[in-house]
């Protein structure tokens, strides 16, 4: 997986814990139902993979001087 990739799926994770958040602090409901937690937790779900991801491209990289080019 490029590094890019892993940075996007980061920062996908991170818009979506950000609007949550929102959508928590002002008692958004969706048919009735507070999506809030749900999308907070999905937002760091996302966070923590793409987090494994970069660690374990990290490690497994066997030039380190070139780790932000592949």
């Amino acid at each position: 997986m490029k590094n890019k990739y892993i940075l996007s799926l980061f920062l996908a994770g991170f818009i979506i814990v950000i609007i949550s958040a929102l959508i928590k602090i002002n008692h958004v409901l969706f048919m009735d139902i507070n999506i809030g937690n749900a999308l907070l937790m999905f937002g760091m779900l996302l966070q923590v993979v793409s987090g494994i991801l970069a660690i374990w491209k990290m490690l497994s990289n066997k030039k380190p001087d070139n780790f932000w080019n592949s």
